[in-house]
């Protein structure tokens, strides 16, 4: 009998990224995960995953954080990446009023087909864009209060809050 392998963590969380195709999720995931950004766009097709093992006190917390494809063909394939997850990031860009006006569709799906005890971030994405905004700050801010959710606006072109997101979304993991 082989022993056990001892686990570089003490605990695995699923996290998963979704929202309207263009928002940034994918660039979200490089730009926390390996402190980069693609300046050039390309659409998920179904679902990519990265492995970022974070320290909470003292206990280290493997995220395993899933970026969805957010386009309507892939919506109910997105369904099944709910399960397990224990942190949802629903994400729209500050620089697109229709992907902000989807996030009540998208709650609608959250609430559907995942666990009750998940934790949802609302996240503004490409606050770098402030001449091109067509969402406020404060628009997002009164949506996330409406539900009970946590705001923020980050930039994944420029890093922008990021750490700080998945800071506080590994504290809440915890």
């Amino acid at each position: 009998m082989k022993p056990k392998k001892k686990l570089d963590c003490d605990f695995v969380v699923k996290a998963v990224i979704i929202g309207d195709s263009g928002v940034g999720k994918s660039n979200i995931l490089l730009r926390y995960c390996d402190n980069k950004f693609e300046p050039t766009y390309s659409s998920t097709i179904g679902v990519d995953f990265k492995l970022k093992t974070m320290q909470v006190e003292e206990y280290k917390i493997k995220l395993q954080i899933w970026d969805t494809a957010g386009q309507e063909k892939f919506k109910n394939l997105s369904t099944t990446f709910y399960k397990g997850a224990l942190i949802i990031i629903l994400t729209y860009a500050i620089d697109s009023s229709s992907s902000f006006s989807n996030v009540e569709s998208w709650l609608k799906q959250i609430h559907e087909h995942s666990s009750s005890e998940a934790s949802i971030f609302l996240v503004g994405n490409k606050s770098d864009l402030k001449e091109h905004r067509q969402v406020s700050y404060e628009q997002g801010k009164k949506l996330a209060e409406t539900y009970g959710m946590p705001f923020y606006e980050v930039s994944a072109k420029d890093g922008t809050n990021i750490e700080d997101l998945f800071e506080v979304i590994g504290k809440d993991a915890y």
